[in-house]
């Protein structure tokens, strides 16, 4: 029978050295050293050029242009749905259109290169790929063919192409308002653009310090002792968020980072209202460990959402027929909706419908109970939120439900009692403006998305519920609430 062996010179148990051998009749006796190595090789390369390597059906021509052209098609749809967001000026049109040609001619020179030595390259790695199929593996020189040419081809050619658009885009950034640029830094692929863009007023009032002003405002209001909790925890969200789209930072550096930012966070939160309201932007800047108009990757410096969306391959034909089909365009002026910017009144009604939404709730924890209550209270408990909607303020209708909830919590604790107070945090979170806690449903919410920790809480309040632990629910929502309120308005 077969059997596998591993020896090493000293006599320990290694992978590198293994030992295949058959009956004693010795038909079959082959020594394959360093496989381990060979194997790990192999595993890399394949990663490298996994794609390439699998097998496919040959494609007809036809096939391969439709894939393109639709490719092409969907290309040309995101650029437009960002172009009818950017409402760039005519004069802006007719700077970016020759900066755009530009880039193209260098796109264009990338794919004459990578087209001349295709069927090269394709030979090398089916050669490589043959190789990785036999039992001894790839040759060297399969390995070092196919290696030398994708770094050539895929590294070292796109790094001097990302070379050659930088100063481009650099010159598209000058033609750029700030607002324009913070646009285009978030914009996603899509089909239908998102309904912000629609809104020339809002465009123009983004900035580029905007993710890390909504963060600010959230850390300044919280509470002390909340804040205590989460210090650490949103500086090293930062650092993770910045290194995922820049790059690692080594250890040592990393962690100075993070102290840094800490201690920003503290000197932020010791700003007084008017000073912050001076400084915010200046503030929030401080926040970001790299600049927005620059990009690296593997320490190199590349090109970033301007010249991917406006420096394309096919982004100087899309936007010549944008500049062609506006100057068609009958003239218009833009006039702001006060009632859709302006949200006071907007703001109003959802806490007035979230207070009487608590009310609501607590009326069918007066039904859960109604054998434990008396006639009277009863009656006197639905009269009193009958007339909620007459009290003048919803802080009002609140403290009015909150007597009611007392005293039926004080007969049993039930899914109503966690309900209600789920419809209480609800309001809070509107009053005191904190995001992403009412309506949580995940524990594990990304920091940047979950900056005070409370919104795992209420996900872990919810889970405790549906297991039939509504005293746990209701203490873990409770702590909720009580932090949620202590938030400067």
């Amino acid at each position: 029978m077969s059997h596998v062996t591993t020896t090493a010179d000293d006599g320990r148990r290694t992978a590198d050295d293994v030992r295949l051998t058959t009956d004693d009749d010795g038909r079959m006796q082959r020594h394959m050293r360093g496989s381990g190595r060979r194997l790990a090789l192999s595993v890399v390369l394949l990663g490298m050029f996994g794609p390439a390597l699998v097998a496919e059906p040959a494609r007809s021509s036809m096939e391969i242009a439709q894939v393109e052209e639709t490719r092409r098609l969907r290309s040309e749809i995101s650029v437009l749905n960002l172009l009818n967001g950017l409402y760039l000026s005519p004069s802006q049109m007719d700077q970016l259109v020759p900066l755009a040609e530009k880039a193209a001619a260098i796109h264009a020179q990338y794919r004459q290169t990578y087209v001349a030595e295709s069927d090269a390259y394709t030979r090398e790695l089916g050669a490589l790929r043959d190789g990785l199929y036999t039992v001894n593996g790839a040759t060297q020189d399969q390995k070092s063919a196919a290696v030398s040419r994708h770094g050539r081809l895929d590294s070292a050619l796109r790094q001097k192409v990302s070379d050659e658009i930088l100063p481009i885009e650099e010159k598209a950034r000058a033609v750029l308002n700030e607002g324009q640029l913070a646009v285009i830094q978030d914009f996603k692929a899509c089909m239908v653009p998102p309904k912000t863009l629609s809104d020339p007023v809002a465009v123009g009032q983004v900035t580029t310090t905007e993710r890390e002003e909504a963060m600010l405002d959230v850390v300044r209001r919280m509470p002390a002792g909340l804040y205590s909790e989460q210090r650490a925890r949103i500086a090293g969200a930062i650092v993770n968020y910045h290194e995922m789209m820049k790059g690692k930072l080594t250890p040592d550096v990393r962690t100075a980072t993070q102290v840094t930012l800490a201690k920003k966070l503290d000197d932020a939160r010791a700003l007084s209202d008017v000073d912050y309201a001076v400084r915010k932007r200046d503030v929030a800047r401080g926040f970001q460990m790299y600049d927005d108009k620059t990009n690296y990757r593997q320490g190199q410096r590349q090109t970033g959402p301007v010249a991917q969306w406006l420096l394309g391959p096919d982004s100087a034909d899309v936007l010549k027929r944008w500049r062609e089909a506006r100057r068609k365009d009958p003239a218009q002026t833009e006039t702001a909706n006060t009632s859709e910017t302006d949200t006071r009144v907007q703001r109003a009604a959802q806490l007035s419908n979230a207070a009487l939404g608590y009310g609501g709730a607590v009326w069918r924890m007066v039904q859960e109970r109604s054998n434990q209550l008396t006639d009277q209270e009863r009656r006197d408990m639905g009269r009193t939120l009958q007339d909620l909607k007459n009290l003048p303020t919803p802080a009002q209708q609140v403290a009015a439900v909150d007597i009611l909830v007392n005293r039926l919590n004080s007969i049993s604790v039930t899914k109503g009692s966690v309900d209600a107070l789920q419809a209480k945090v609800n309001y809070l979170c509107l009053d005191r403006r904190v995001p992403n806690v009412a309506q949580a449903r995940r524990t594990d919410m990304p920091v940047m998305e979950d900056l005070t920790g409370l919104s795992a809480r209420v996900a872990r309040a919810r889970e405790a519920a549906e297991k039939g632990q509504f005293k746990d629910a209701q203490s873990a929502l409770a702590m909720v609430a009580d932090n949620v309120s202590k938030f400067r308005n």
